[in-house]
């Protein structure tokens, strides 16, 4: 391609330049990925990606786009892979890539700007979703049946998100929760172990990998 300039007294320079390629084939997003598939409501997760320049005018930026459920949007500060973001709902992650022509491509394959078609057939790399946990809910009050002078059984309704429950028991009108529990029990529990005349008073623990609820 070549310039011509020219002054008022028609005095000229003519300037070339080598071929002139339009880039008319947007990038492709080559791989997408988070380290865990879920982690507890406040935790952290790390996005990695790969693009490449397709097209020939060189990739420009890749840009990492997340969306909670109110729609997607990009994520501040993860210019480039890996990201460690903050997964405070569960979300879904996803990348834009865009050349130096301004042509863009996301990690589904879909055109996100520039041209809006090209003769590249490419695979989906995502969007990745990070699940975001949260502590169980409270169990039900615990009951009790089918007490003896030595026994009784205690049951209790189920704690949402629970994966397993602890049972407590102190011995006396008004005694505290003791510091100490029988560990993945399940509902009900027989306690065998009772002294006949003597209070008792329990409390049921439901337990996963991010907290507990009595």
């Amino acid at each position: 391609m070549c310039v011509k300039a020219t002054d008022t007294t028609n005095n000229s320079n003519t300037q070339c330049s080598g071929p002139y390629k339009i880039d008319k084939i947007a990038p492709t997003v080559t791989a997408l990925s988070t380290n865990v598939s879920s982690v507890c409501a406040g935790g952290t997760a790390t996005i990695s990606w790969s693009a490449t320049d397709t097209g020939g005018s060189g990739l420009n930026r890749t840009e990492l786009w997340a969306n909670s459920g109110s729609g997607w949007a990009i994520v501040s500060g993860c210019s480039s892979s890996p990201c460690t973001v903050t997964v405070s709902a569960t979300t879904q992650y996803g990348v834009h890539a865009i050349d130096n022509a301004g042509n863009c491509i996301n990690e589904s394959g879909g055109h996100c700007g520039g041209v809006s078609s090209d003769s590249v057939s490419r695979s989906a790399v995502g969007p990745d979703t990070v699940t975001a946990l949260s502590a169980p809910g409270a169990p039900g009050n615990p009951t009790y049946s089918d007490t003896t002078q030595n026994g009784t059984k205690v049951s209790w309704t189920a704690g949402s998100g629970a994966v397993s429950y602890g049972l407590y028991r102190c011995e006396g009108v008004g005694c505290a929760k003791p510091g100490s529990s029988w560990d993945n029990v399940t509902s009900p529990y027989t306690d065998g172990s009772l002294n006949c005349n003597t209070t008792y008073r329990y409390w049921t623990e439901a337990r996963n990998s991010c907290g507990s609820a009595t």
